[in-house]
């Protein structure tokens, strides 16, 4: 276990954490990253710059995130989808790129984000039950930087 400093700053990272995850936008599914490149997209134009911190997990890694009270599910996550046996994740953990730990800033992304989404046919985590304190105090749910599919019809429609 050790800490690594990373574009959103200093992290905690679990070196001989079980199962597999990965943080590339080719372990999202093809759907699910046209309707996230226009959320993140429309971000970027209003000067935020977001970066995916998780794409794909495996069940043994979901399963840690679960039992650290990180997850809501053992399994099932849109995280671990597969397609034709290939990660196919029809969700991401997705940022601010910010060096700070700054709640108030992240926050303002968190919210930003979650009202973006429904245009995209995507919901967020920002909009589950507000039982993380430190999020809650902003109105956002217990996970804001999970992103994932909301309405298929809609993605990428952009209204």
């Amino acid at each position: 276990m050790y800490w690594l400093l990373t574009p959103l700053g200093w992290r905690f990272v679990m070196g001989f954490a079980p199962g597999e995850e990965r943080h590339d936008v080719g372990s999202l599914d093809p759907e699910f990253r046209r309707c996230l490149d226009g959320l993140l997209s429309g971000l970027v134009a209003q000067g935020w710059r977001p970066v995916i911190r998780a794409s794909w997990r495996d069940d043994r890694r979901q399963r840690l995130y679960h039992s650290l009270g990180g997850s809501q599910r053992a399994s099932g996550s849109h995280h671990q989808h597969v397609r034709d046996g290939r990660p196919a994740a029809r969700a991401a953990d997705v940022s601010d790129q910010w060096f700070l730990p700054d709640h108030a800033h992240h926050a303002a992304f968190y919210l930003a984000m979650m009202k973006a989404a429904p245009a995209h046919g995507l919901k967020t985590g920002g909009a589950w039950k507000k039982t993380a304190p430190r999020w809650e105090a902003y109105g956002l749910g217990w996970d804001p930087a999970h992103v994932e599919v909301g309405d298929a019809r809609r993605c990428g429609d952009g209204g």
